[in-house]
């Protein structure tokens, strides 16, 4: 009964992301790659844009993935909107299975009847999935080469991580956290290829996009900050922005203002991000004096993933 719930709650949600027509994620990476064939500005205004009007106003939510992104969508821009949205589900989903069994393979897990199905409605009662399939986001997507990087991370093929990271890195810049860690680990051949991954992926995007498409992305990088209150916006800014700052949905505590704001949010991520470097250091030589030096961190582990060390 349990699980015939989740699952209609999952079908319910699908069929508002295809009903919502335009008005998601995936409509606005839709229309991004439409306008390069048409040889329209990538980041210009679409229908994709503007949201239903919250509390009285309208929002802009602009497309914000770099240009080299948009070579996987370019296919799919071809189509009309509806089949091209069920080709992404069926991409995503490929990637999610596709990772999913990475995980079970690296890790050695048994995998039976009734894990599969506690798995199962756990990942489709959860809130980061419900965000995914009503937004039709490129989550699951990420999570392959993610997975990737972690196996090759527990395998000590650095190399490979570094590529594989770098990759997701070019799209999701919240992935420099594991920078500090390879460098004080001195994973150097990690660091080159995760930065040759990072110059190919844009040099491309120059080559296929060209310069004017990249300087449109940066321009609408400059206002993203102004719509981080949103509710599914998980980040520590989001949480912020809904407490300490005006906006149109939540009764913040307090106004602070654009500039303190910022500087409260980088002080709380830099005290945070500090200290769960030196937990990670902490633990990698308690580790390391545990099972030697085949130590390997969990750190690219995608969320939720079984990242235990060997």
């Amino acid at each position: 009964m349990l699980g015939g719930g989740v699952l209609l709650w999952n079908m319910a949600l699908a069929a508002g992301l295809a009903a919502s027509e335009t008005k998601n994620d995936f409509g606005r990476m839709y229309y991004s790659a439409a306008a390069w064939w048409e040889g329209q500005d990538m980041y210009r205004r679409t229908p994709a844009v503007p949201t239903p009007p919250l509390a009285g106003h309208s929002l802009d939510l602009w497309n914000l993935n770099p240009p080299h992104f948009h070579l996987i969508l370019l296919p799919l821009a071809r189509l009309p909107l509806g089949p091209a949205l069920a080709a992404w589900a069926v991409l995503n989903g490929l990637c999610l299975l596709s990772a999913l069994r990475c995980i079970l393979r690296e890790t050695g897990w048994p995998v039976t009847p009734s894990w599969g199905i506690v798995a199962a409605l756990c990942m489709l009662g959860s809130a980061p999935m419900t965000a995914v399939v009503i937004t039709g986001q490129l989550s699951f997507l990420l999570l392959l080469p993610v997975t990737l990087a972690w196996r090759a991370a527990r395998q000590e093929r650095w190399a490979a991580c570094g590529a594989w990271l770098g990759l997701v890195l070019s799209i999701k810049p919240f992935l420099l956290l594991v920078v500090p860690y390879l460098l004080l680990r001195r994973r150097l051949e990690a660091l080159a290829a995760l930065a040759g991954s990072v110059a190919g992926c844009f040099a491309l995007g120059l080559l296929v996009f060209g310069l004017d498409s990249h300087r449109s992305w940066q321009a609408r990088l400059a206002v993203a900050d102004s719509w981080s209150w949103l509710a599914m916006n998980g980040s520590l800014l989001g949480m912020l922005s809904r407490t300490c700052s005006a906006n149109l949905l939540f009764t913040p505590l307090l106004d602070l203002g654009p500039g303190p704001l910022r500087g409260l949010w980088l002080a709380i991520g830099g005290v945070l991000g500090l200290l769960t470097l030196a937990a990670y250091m902490k633990l990698g030589h308690e580790r390391r004096n545990q099972v030697g030096e085949r130590y390997v961190p969990s750190w690219a582990a995608p969320s939720g993933s079984p990242a235990q060390q060997r």
